[in-house]
């Protein structure tokens, strides 16, 4: 499977949007005198690794119920 296909099926457009409340209680961490870089690290790759599984079991189940299966005949 060539490697453009995973990365359509990662589809990267929804990242930034996992990664923003992530950035956002970084900034309320560092406003309280909190921050922790090292935990906001781990808190963004989490954030990142949880949505690209979220994305790619989305597109396995489509492909398991056929969802996505173009039908002859159909526009």
């Amino acid at each position: 499977m060539p490697l453009s296909t995973w990365l359509n099926a990662i589809r990267p457009k929804t990242l930034p949007l996992a990664l923003a409340s992530i950035l956002l209680g970084a900034g309320v961490a560092a406003g309280e005198g909190a921050f922790d870089g090292g935990v906001l690290l781990l808190a963004l790759l989490t954030a990142l690794l949880l949505q690209i599984l979220s994305n790619l079991a989305n597109d396995y189940g489509d492909g398991v119920r056929g969802t996505d299966a173009v039908v002859v005949g159909q526009v």
